[in-house]
């Protein structure tokens, strides 16, 4: 993640980074060298960011534990299936999620039989990510978790009053206890 992605300081990282760079914080070990003082630097960037598990799937399973610095390894190749890699787990992220609530648990198969499906495409051959058709996973699983939320939705209609719409925007809540 601090090597394949780009990074604006703008956002709350250490400096403006573009992709296929390390990041001036990155040790040999792969560590960050101020991860510990990331709140006393005021780096909301990488305190928020979650790759959700994807930089380790790369490096530990599609590529058996070697990293973008290995000479048998295309580091843009690399950086591409992570990216793919990413996404799945984001979408995976969602499901999980899903997959926890009450009015979803007559289709929790059908979410658990997603979730597998996706879980296996991040554990095939950087060749077979990269010619993934993303798009096609992400309109599944929207289908599925719109499924999830109309069941959700009508959960709530069912067992709560209808409110008077109220608008929000443009109001100040610095001083709104919420």
């Amino acid at each position: 993640c601090c090597v394949a992605l780009y990074f604006s300081k703008n956002e709350g990282f250490p400096e403006n980074k573009r992709a296929g760079k390390p990041c001036v914080n990155l040790q040999k070990n792969f560590r960050c060298r101020v991860h510990t003082e990331l709140e006393k630097r005021k780096l909301k960037g990488c305190m928020a960011y979650d790759c959700f598990g994807a930089g380790q799937k790369v490096t530990q399973t599609v590529y058996h534990g070697k990293s973008w610095k290995d000479k048998d390894v295309k580091p843009d190749e690399m950086y591409r299936v992570f990216l793919a890699v990413y996404q799945l787990h984001q979408m995976l992220w969602y499901l999980n999620e899903a997959a926890l609530l009450i009015p979803a648990a007559d289709i929790y198969g059908v979410i658990e039989s997603a979730i597998q499906d996706l879980d296996r495409l991040t554990r095939q051959t950087p060749e077979a990510l990269l010619k993934l058709d993303l798009e096609a996973c992400r309109e599944k699983t929207n289908r599925l978790l719109k499924e999830v939320w109309h069941r959700v939705q009508n959960t709530v209609k069912s067992t709560v009053e209808p409110q008077k719409s109220v608008d929000f925007i443009g109001k100040d809540f610095k001083k709104a206890v919420l």
